[in-house]
């Protein structure tokens, strides 16, 4: 694991008690903005670098989602959305593209590879913590 991702992150430690939100992106600055969005709203959350780390991150933690970019080295958000999905325990877990890929194409192979939400960067934090709240409903 990185010295970025943690399984048990400062929100958690703060006494946060909303739902566990994995975070994935290979750019630390983008993974600190999602984290201050969240945890001002009460979530937990973890971080990972990329897709192999959210692999391993969500078989070990199962949080009640994951944001995810799609672009990263290593591992890309599509081939772990396949390999989470694939995954019986997992595979009823939300997966939100956050990705600066904005075309058809790229929304389409999300939506192939398992995605259920799909964020556009950069993006409102309302409308993103409404996506959130809708997907956790389910």
């Amino acid at each position: 694991m990185s010295q970025e991702t943690t399984p048990l992150t400062s929100s958690e430690n703060s006494g946060a008690s909303g739902p566990l939100v994995l975070v994935v992106d290979d750019l630390p600055d983008n993974v600190t903005l999602v984290r201050m969005m969240l945890e001002r709203r009460g979530f937990r959350v973890a971080t990972a670098q990329d897709g192999a780390e959210a692999v391993e991150l969500a078989r070990q933690l199962r949080p009640a989602i994951i944001l995810m970019d799609i672009g990263m080295p290593r591992t890309d958000g599509l081939e772990a959305a396949l390999e989470i999905k694939r995954d019986p325990q997992l595979r009823e877990v939300p997966i939100v593209a956050v990705t600066a890929f904005n075309t058809g194409g790229f929304r389409r192979a999300a939506w192939e590879a398992g995605f259920d939400g799909y964020l556009a960067k950069p993006f409102d934090a309302e409308q993103a913590i409404y996506l959130i709240k809708r997907l956790l409903e389910r």
